[in-house]
């Protein structure tokens, strides 16, 4: 009987993979060479080109004004410092924010820390017991190249969710300056409209009305602090306004006058069950009030709403507001 052949296996082994070598594609032999090639590009583009720096930037403290002691929520603001620069690159930048030293000691809140979002907004949150007022500060926490770090300083003002209160419109009412020239005048050179500052510190001190500024109409915010240090500088003169906070927007995102107006009476009219007087110079402003409930007082003239309660300068005020 014959034998069957003898098969070399590692022979035949040998000679597929040289098949299979002959009939892979020459291109998957430059592959690990290529991939290595591009990665090096890559990398050495990464470390010429960083990523673009980011705008010069301010911040901006609000006022806030509760109901109730204990820890409150404090709001801030970056905002490109050049008003030409996109508001883009406003996210991820951190903050602390502390009460004013005077107000800090054994017991007291310690500091927070916020990162803003993509609209530059910043919450924290401080204790501040049960004082009727409070002072606090934000300080930039991530410097950017070229520009030290930056700081500012608000109030928290506390009220009973019963007081009365007075609500101001700062940009038309009480300044004596066409609206549209806020971002373009010196604060030192904006007055304030004859009588005002008399007839409100009439009315707080007779009636015991809480002032409370409206600084709604200018955006970013930014162009609030302009407001707001206007209120602090008149309030520091001999026969200036009574000192009250000085509520900006609820939100510097976008929206209209007339929004950012409503949003903000909305939320006073939720939380104080008091009587809201309200001192306007606009038709829209007196209807967005009345709307809600809110005595208006108007100034300046012309054609406002039926329940408007009509004066022709500051002067009339306490009396009509003493009835």
């Amino acid at each position: 009987m014959d034998k069957k052949p003898t098969v070399d296996v590692e022979a035949l082994a040998r000679q597929l993979q040289d098949r299979l070598r002959r009939a892979r594609p020459r291109w998957l032999r430059w592959l690990p060479l290529l991939v290595a090639f591009v990665g090096t590009v890559l990398v050495t583009i990464w470390i010429a080109y960083p990523a673009p720096e980011r705008p010069r930037v301010t911040l901006t403290a609000l006022d806030t004004l509760v109901t109730d002691g204990g820890g409150v929520a404090v709001y801030a603001y970056f905002d490109p410092e050049s008003p030409d620069e996109p508001r883009s690159g406003l996210n991820g930048l951190d903050a602390r924010f502390t009460l004013n030293r005077a107000e800090t000691g054994p017991g007291k809140a310690p500091p927070t820390s916020a990162t803003s979002d993509r609209t530059g907004r910043l919450t924290g949150a401080l204790d501040i017991g049960e004082a009727v007022k409070s002072v606090y500060v934000v300080r930039q926490q991530s410097p950017l190249k070229h520009q030290a770090p930056q700081r500012d300083m608000a109030a928290i003002h506390r009220f009973t969710a019963d007081a009365p209160l007075l609500l101001v419109d700062a940009e038309t009412t009480l300044a004596d300056l066409d609206p549209q020239l806020w971002s373009k005048t010196n604060v030192l050179e904006i007055p304030l409209r004859a009588g005002a500052g008399e007839a409100l510190r009439a009315i707080q001190s007779k009636t015991k009305m809480t002032i409370v500024y409206f600084a709604v109409g200018l955006t970013p915010a930014r162009e609030y602090r302009r407001v707001r240090d206007w209120i602090g500088l008149k309030a520091a003169e001999a026969q200036g306004l009574p000192d009250g906070p000085v509520l900006g927007r609820l939100h510097y995102d976008g929206g209209t006058v007339t929004e950012a107006r409503a949003e903000l009476l909305d939320d006073l009219r939720r939380r104080f069950t008091g009587p809201i007087t309200a001192v306007v110079r606009g038709a829209d402003a007196a209807e967005q009030c009345l709307a809600r409930a809110i005595r208006v007082v108007a100034t300046g003239g012309g054609d406002f709403p039926a329940g408007t309660i009509v004066i022709k300068n500051w002067q009339e005020l306490p009396a009509i507001l003493g009835r």
